[in-house]
């Protein structure tokens, strides 16, 4: 039996200027063509690509059940669960009933149909499916080896090769490795980290590792809930990695590295915000972007990092190895699925 797929989406109807956008999301509007729309008005109700396309036939010899127009010429529509609604307040409406308008019977709406050749309407059809605006219909997920309820490495995917989310940060560490010089302190560390970052050690005059508990690479053991455990203004970088949900006042741990840094000096923070359940010693919280944000309002510049997309989370939870994804899967952004999320922030 061949796939089924249904169109699942909200647009934003201004003629020549209409967009698919997504509430309650940080993701930005994508423009649509007249095309575009046509196709999505046809996987209305489940079909196969080919059913989609003798439907797109079909309706372009049929005349408008209603003129888009006359609604206003900036409206918003919901096309999915097989229905189409006017949503005569915005999306505000999608949760209000009264305020909404069926539309089902009018269509088709977004007329008139271009002429489109099957090979084309497959790219079409492709380029709708890969933004997510057409969607796999009900029943018919392909869920293969990950109908599971026990990841594949319950290591974040040590095991299978290197975690996602050190991917990601190593990422991260491009993007701000010329802001790692001078007296380096790090918050949590141990020796094979520090392998890891492949730092420039030529900018590094010192480096120090601060853990709670001794252990290789620890240089000395201390709290960063301890104001006095560290100079005030006496270090030039402080990188604390993977370290500020297990604390249980992540603010007062910032506060403590502000009073640390010497003016001017960086802040370079890096949580999971997408990860399983890790203790040593606790793990008290998943901090997300705009909490990191307000976390560091008081520095002088705060710079946020994110990384990560809908496959990638999926793929951290299941202890998926970023080698078992393509280049292009791990590096597309989506910002309301990060994995992780970071900062670079300056006194």
């Amino acid at each position: 039996m061949k796939p089924q797929y249904c169109t699942s989406t909200f647009i934003r109807w201004s003629g020549a200027n209409t967009q698919a956008v997504f509430g309650w999301s940080q993701r930005s509007a994508v423009p649509l063509t007249p095309k575009q729309c046509a196709i999505l008005e046809c996987f209305l109700h489940p079909q196969t690509l080919e059913s989609g396309y003798r439907i797109y036939q079909e309706l372009r010899t049929k005349l408008p059940g209603i003129q888009l127009t006359e609604l206003g010429d900036d409206i918003s529509i919901k096309i999915m669960q097989q229905e189409i609604v006017y949503l005569t307040q915005g999306f505000a409406s999608y949760l209000e009933l009264q305020e909404q308008v069926n539309l089902t019977a009018k269509k088709p709406l977004f007329t008139p149909y271009p002429a489109i050749e099957f090979q084309e309407f497959q790219r079409e059809f492709q380029e709708l499916y890969t933004l997510g605006l057409i969607v796999p219909a009900v029943g018919q997920v392909n869920w293969g080896d990950l109908r599971r309820s026990i990841p594949l490495c319950g290591i974040t995917g040590f095991s299978r090769g290197t975690p996602i989310d050190r991917y990601y940060q190593r990422q991260f560490l491009q993007a701000v490795g010329d802001k790692i010089t001078g007296n380096v302190l790090e918050v949590g560390g141990v020796a094979k980290d520090r392998e890891f970052y492949e730092l420039d050690a030529s900018k590094i005059t010192s480096y120090r590792c601060m853990n709670i508990a001794p252990g290789a690479g620890v240089d000395f053991v201390g709290d960063a809930h301890d104001t006095e455990v560290i100079p005030a203004a006496s270090v030039d970088t402080i990188l604390i990695f993977n370290v500020l949900e297990h604390c249980y006042d992540p603010g007062l741990v910032i506060r403590n590295i502000y009073q640390w840094l010497k003016p001017g000096g960086w802040c370079l923070a890096l949580v999971p915000t997408a990860q399983r359940l890790h203790d040593r010693p606790a793990d008290y919280w998943r901090l997300l972007p705009d909490g990191l944000n307000y976390l560091f309002r008081k520095y002088a510049q705060c710079h946020l990092y994110t990384y990560g997309n809908t496959l990638t989370v999926l793929a951290t939870f299941l202890g998926i190895a970023a080698e078992e994804l393509t280049p292009a899967e791990l590096d597309m952004k989506h910002p309301d699925y990060p994995v992780i999320a970071c900062v670079g922030a300056q006194k």
